[in-house]
This record gives structure tokens, sequence and C-alpha cells, in this order.
């Protein structure tokens, strides 16, 4: 037998299976799941229904699990494992040895069946069948009314509004956006404020206006824009821009404006727009 034969049949499967187990343990170590089998989880401090409750996850919580016991348990006629997790979120006040909880494993299944994995499916849906985007929305409005997202620092978004936005975005009556060069909407834009005029805002804009960078979070409708931003505070003498997005400082904060758009053509549509330190 030669040396390659013997390497492929004898010294190859066992070096498959050292490297399987390998890439088994360390997906065990961070693996995403999500709670979906009762409303409302609680994380313990210790493995077990005695140990004291640290917090409550609800329907469709993203959870990563580090380890579990070795032996199964019933809970409410349910078999699994007692595991450590982590939110990425819980409460540091709540865990003052570290992040981590305990959780029954019955009450979890993957993180592809989540709220976070069905609103980025629909997102990708929305151009080529956005009626099946707008029941995949509903779908997670219904099942997962809590389910957390961290945005910063103790604030939080919630998966089941997302989809309620998106929603509105899919259903209005699409308006007719002026067709503009980059330097006429930055001109327009100037005067606008300058003159305290919300109108250019409201013409441009879609159904609805994001407060926040990236998804829609906080979403207004154009004619409720004078009530979230203040012209009479930004100073225009120092625009900056960006292929998408023009900022101007405030006159009395130590942060800036900025006003975010969607091309399409010389089509500018405003879909974004705040203040940021």
């Amino acid at each position: 037998m030669t040396l390659e034969k013997f390497v492929l049949r004898k010294i190859f499967p066992i070096l498959a299976i050292i490297f399987l187990l390998g890439s088994l343990s360390e997906a065990s170590q961070n693996h995403y799941l999500q709670i979906v089998a009762t409303p409302a989880l609680a994380v313990r401090d210790i493995p077990g229904v005695n140990g004291r409750v640290l917090a409550r996850k609800y329907r469709g919580d993203r959870l990563t699990v580090y380890s579990s016991l070795d032996h199964t348990s019933v809970v409410n006629g349910i078999t699994g494992y007692w595991v450590e997790v982590d939110d990425g979120f819980i409460s540091r006040s709540e865990l003052s040895g570290g992040r981590r909880g305990w959780v029954f494993s019955g009450f979890l299944i993957d993180y592809k069946e989540g709220p976070e994995y069905l609103y980025n499916k629909a997102l990708t849906l929305e151009k080529k069948d956005p009626q099946k985007a707008i029941h995949t929305y509903r779908h997670i409005i219904k099942e997962y009314p809590k389910a957390r997202e961290l945005l910063a620092e103790d604030c939080f978004g919630v998966y089941s509004d997302y989809a309620d936005n998106r929603i509105k975005i899919l259903s209005c009556k699409k308006k007719e956006i002026p067709a503009l060069t980059y330097r006429a909407l930055e001109k327009e834009l100037v005067r606008s404020i300058l003159e305290n005029d919300y109108s250019f805002l409201t013409r441009i804009s879609g159904c609805q206006v994001s407060l926040d960078n990236g998804r829609l979070l906080w979403g207004v409708a154009p004619q409720n824009l004078p009530r979230y931003i203040r012209f009479s505070d930004i100073d225009t003498t120092t625009m900056s821009t960006s292929p998408s997005s023009i900022f101007f400082s405030s006159k009395t904060k130590p942060y800036k404006y900025y006003f975010l758009f969607d091309k399409n053509g010389n089509h500018y549509r405003l879909m974004a727009l705040g203040r940021d330190r």
C-alpha cells in the first residue's frame, strides 16, 4: 500500500472526525436561539426553576447559548436542558457577577425562525413580491409583538414596530418626487431652512420619513416634520455633503443635523433626518 493510500484510508477519516467535533464544540458555544414557546421566559441566576429571576425575555428575543448542563430536566411537561445565555443587553445591574443567566432550552428554537431573520427576509422581498413581504411583516407583528433589539445603550427597538412601518410604506400611494440634480437639492434645502419653509421637505418625502439613520424606527408623516426638527437652529454656513446625505451644525448645541436621501435617477427622496453628536 502506498503512503498516499494509507493516509486516505486510515488517517484522513480520523482527521475529519476531529475537525467535525471541533466545529460542533465551537458552534455550541456561540449559537443563536429564539424564545418562541412562551410569551415571557425567565432568565435565572442559577439553573433550575428555583433560581432567582434576573430578567424576562419575550417571544422572539435573541439569546446566545454558551454552555448547558449535561443532564436533561422536565419543565411544564417539556424535556430540555438548562443553558447559560447572554442576550447582549441583559441589565448589568441585574447580573452582578457578569452578564449571563440561565434559561430552559425547551422554550427556544433556532435563530432563523425568529423575527430578526424574518424581518431581513421581508426586506429582500419588497421589490419582487411586496404582498408576500407585507404578509411576513404581519406575521412578525402577530407572533413577536415584544421582540427587542438593542439600538444603543439602554435603548431598545421592537421588531413589530419596524414591521408596522414597512407595511405603511409599502401600502401607501407613491408620490411623484420632483426631478432634481444634487446641486439643486442642496440649494433648495438651504433656501427652505433660511426661509423656515418645510414644504420642500414635504414634496421630496415619501409616505413616512425616518428619524433615525437606517431602518425606519421612528417614522413620521412628512407634514409632521416641523415637530421634530428646528430649521431656526440650523447653521447653513456649515453644510457638508456625501453622495447620499447633507449635514449642518447646530447653532446652539454640540451636534449636527443630517438629511439622508435615496436617489433614483435625478429624483432624490428624503429617507431620514435627525441630529447626532
